[in-house]
């Protein structure tokens, strides 16, 4: 089973479940740039999804 972190390729969307564990990582203060290496995504991708969405409130995104 291939992990879904590492066949992310550039410019693909992260997944609900993508944007979950940013939410996790967030939540535990881990810094951007160390979420943006594990999530193999780009710091600004982490700090959009922490900035545009909210924890407690997110309902997941429309697919594409």
């Amino acid at each position: 089973m291939v992990d879904s972190h590492q066949a992310r390729r550039s410019a693909q969307h992260l997944t609900d479940i993508d944007i979950a564990e940013i939410f996790a990582f967030g939540k535990a203060e881990i810094p951007q740039q160390e979420i943006a290496s594990l999530m193999k995504c780009s710091k600004d991708a982490v700090q959009h999804m922490l900035v545009t969405y909210l924890f407690e409130t997110f309902q997941g995104c429309n697919p594409r």
